[in-house]
């Protein structure tokens, strides 16, 4: 049964990896990759996973490097790789899964990254779960790529890659058209060649940061408590202001009760 599901997954996402994107940037079901994990950790029980590589080099770089982007919580990928895969981990399975991806790699004639095998994975997961929103932040705020490559190791890694650069640009074009302050079309959003977790992500990004054309309306509160924001849709748009719709945005910094300000909407 797994077999099965492994042929039928192999040639698609092999065509994806022939187009030197990473194995990251395609969109994969969360069951679906389960599923994929799954098979090649029953397979791995009766065959070593550098036999494995043979058949489905494809399904073996994108099933690592997508269960790193979404469930590694620090840059060690094989852990997370394990418990996907509902097998044991041990020094010896893990350097035999790290010979695989990187056989799988060469067998696909993708270039690899000089340097540790786990970096290699980093670079095609296309930033991990735990880093994504504040890189996608950054990414629609214009941070250079150093910046960037400095928030964490898999970004880094990631950058390292011929096609890591056009990466963030799409992604810094997700954010644009997630900020602008009009609605996106899907065809927009489709045409960036985006997996749904990081369009999932960008809009909670964006949606915590909006842009100018998104921005959330201010007041400046004269008995203390500073700067006001309200959500744009709130009651107050339909001729409701209700004072409680109003929050401080830095409760820390509050005017001074005995010096009031004079309250206005920007």
């Amino acid at each position: 049964m797994g077999s099965t599901l492994l042929d039928l997954l192999e040639p698609g996402w092999r065509r994806h990896l022939a187009s030197g994107e990473p194995a990251g940037t395609l969109d994969v079901e969360p069951e679906m990759l389960d599923a994929a994990a799954l098979a090649l950790g029953d397979l791995s029980r009766s065959e070593p996973p550098t036999a494995l590589n043979r058949r489905w080099p494809a399904c073996i770089v994108v099933a690592v490097a997508q269960v790193t982007a979404r469930y590694d919580k620090n840059g060690k990928v094989w852990p997370a790789w394990f418990r996907a895969t509902g097998s044991r981990a041990t020094k010896r399975s893990t350097a035999d899964w790290a010979e695989a991806f990187l056989g799988s790699l060469a067998a696909l004639g993708v270039p690899a990254p000089a340097g540790d095998p786990l970096e290699t994975v980093l670079a095609h997961a296309a930033v991990t779960a735990s880093s994504l929103h504040e890189f996608l932040r950054l990414a629609g705020a214009g941070a250079p790529e150093q910046q960037l490559s400095e928030l964490d190791p898999a970004v880094a890694a990631l950058l390292r890659l011929r096609a890591g650069t056009g990466f963030v640009g799409r992604c810094r074009r997700l954010m644009e058209l997630l900020t602008s302050g009009d609605e996106s079309g899907a065809e927009d959003l489709a045409s960036l060649s985006l997996p749904r977790r990081i369009v999932d992500a960008a809009r909670t990004a964006a949606a915590a940061h909006p842009g100018p054309g998104g921005r959330r309306p201010l007041r400046l509160d004269p008995f203390g408590r500073g700067v006001l924001t309200r959500d744009a849709d709130s009651d107050a748009g339909r001729g409701r202001d209700n004072a409680r719709s109003w929050t401080a945005m830095s409760p820390v910094e509050v005017t001074d009760p005995a010096d009031p300000l004079l309250a206005f909407d920007a």
